[in-house]
């Protein structure tokens, strides 16, 4: 139970904040008297209920598959960065570079199509509820201007 309550605030925190950042519908911000992301909780109640559908197993195999997707989103970042701004100043260094990410991209696409021959069928409904969300918020597919 306690997992279900971390994941619900984590969750629901995590579109708050990328809906204040505009890279989510703006609904996702809004939030009630107590300060609590009303619309963004209610998505995650949402996502909690559509889950409740589906066995335990694919609803495990959807959550590693969009994890996956989290990670290559971040590496492609990271070696976005480390070609767009290669002179900034990082207090880190990550080990092994744009290689290891590139490896590590490689690696997570890998994990990502063995989810897919497992769970057909439900990541397929996520990745059509991914590309929906996408489409809520058309100036998310393009570049966004500083």
């Amino acid at each position: 139970m306690g997992t279900f309550f971390s994941l619900a605030y984590a969750g629901s925190r995590q579109f708050y904040h990328l809906a204040g950042a505009r890279h989510l519908p703006r609904f996702l911000h809004k939030t009630n008297s107590r300060q609590a992301p009303t619309g963004a909780l209610l998505l995650v109640t949402f996502i909690g209920l559509v889950s409740a559908a589906f066995s335990p197993d694919s609803v495990m195999v959807v959550f590693i598959f969009l994890i996956c997707v989290s990670y290559v989103l971040v590496l492609l970042a990271f070696i976005r960065l480390r070609r767009a701004q290669p002179s900034l100043a990082r207090p880190y260094r990550a080990i092994g570079g744009q290689s290891l990410a590139a490896l590590a991209i490689v690696l997570t696409l890998a994990v990502m199509v063995s989810c897919y021959q497992l769970q057909a069928v439900a990541l397929s409904y996520a990745i059509a509820a991914l590309v929906a969300l996408a489409l809520l918020k058309p100036g998310n597919l393009r570049e966004r201007k500083s």
